[in-house]
């Protein structure tokens, strides 16, 4: 993929993103870095690597509007109110309430949002449980704000990389070899 850049579309700025197209699909792909979101209602595959970061799928049955995020740690109000601008996005608790805001904005609603759950991977062991309190966090958040959980891809020692087909709300998982637990570790442990 290329550097992840600023693209924009009818539902807002987003960055952290990179757009390729696939010729066997005949799909835009939307590569997400760290602290990336994007919200489309357009037929396109949104996708991450993930190693103990963790993402969610959300998508409004309905309506169509799709949302995905990429996010590092959890975080919480302190926490937040710490940083500013795009680093906001790293935060669990930031990213997830800004995707889900902004689809209920544009119509979605919570009986008929559907969302899916992956990553926070033990890749680093120098970095404790993060991988565990992602997954405990995202997986409170979602049942205190009342969504419902229609799948999920989380634990483990392996990297993942997921394709959300933003259409059919169909999501791909790709576990991925020690190799590249080696690189993500490494990208992970650098911020």
């Amino acid at each position: 993929m290329n550097e992840a850049k600023m693209f924009s579309n009818k539902f807002g700025d987003f960055e952290n993103i990179n757009i390729s197209y696939d010729e066997k699909s005949k799909k835009s792909v939307v590569g997400l870095s760290l602290g990336g979101i994007y919200i489309t209602e357009e037929d396109e595959i949104i996708s991450t690597v993930l190693g103990s970061c963790v993402s969610a799928c959300a998508r409004d049955t309905v309506t169509g509007i799709v949302g995905m995020n990429h996010f590092m740690v959890a975080g919480n109000k302190s926490d937040i109110s710490k940083v500013s601008g795009h680093r906001l996005f790293q935060y669990g608790l930031f990213s997830m309430d800004y995707m889900l805001n902004k689809i209920l904005h544009l119509g979605g609603s919570k009986q008929t949002m559907e969302i899916k759950i992956f990553g926070g991977g033990a890749i680093i062991s120098s970095a404790g449980d993060v991988g565990k309190s992602n997954i405990r966090f995202i997986k409170n958040y979602i049942n205190l704000k009342g969504y419902r959980l229609s799948g999920e891809d989380l634990g483990g020692e392996h990297p993942r990389r997921i394709n959300f087909y933003s259409r059919s709300g169909k999501v791909m998982v790709k576990r991925m070899r020690s190799l590249h637990k080696q690189v993500i570790a490494k990208n992970e442990s650098n911020l």
